[in-house]
């Protein structure tokens, strides 16, 4: 098998994806592990609880934060705000590499075959529990 050295426009651009994907995984990673699951208000004894919902594999773990007050008021809309400018970022991200692979492709970048692709992206994904 012959080894195929990069032009310098190869290797600018697999630099820039590689940098972008990265950043996009780092993301993923903050999105997956802090704000999965949902945060919401729900009566208790009469009275509004905030609670935190989260979801692992098949269980579902639910914790409250506390009654309603403006400590509780701003945790949940510090949450919401950031989980929304996380998803606003991952969205943007997306959509750059998504960008990408038509110039990845033209500059022949794209040799991998793509059921070792597959193979990758599935050894990636969680385990999830039967």
């Amino acid at each position: 098998m012959e080894i195929v050295e990069l032009a310098n426009e190869q290797r600018r651009q697999l630099i820039d994806v590689k940098q972008t994907f990265q950043v996009w995984r780092s993301a993923h990673r903050q999105f997956t592990n802090s704000y999965k699951g949902t945060v919401r208000w729900k009566k208790s004894k009469g009275q509004d609880h905030l609670y935190r919902t989260v979801y692992r594999g098949d269980h579902e773990i639910v914790k409250s934060l506390g009654p309603r007050s403006p400590r509780t008021e701003k945790l949940k809309e510090d949450y919401a705000s950031a989980r929304l400018r996380l998803r606003q970022r991952l969205s943007k991200l997306q959509t750059r590499i998504r960008a990408k692979a038509p110039v990845n492709r033209a500059l022949r970048l794209n040799r991998v075959p793509d059921r070792l692709i597959r193979i990758l992206e599935q050894a990636r994904q969680p385990k999830r529990a039967s």
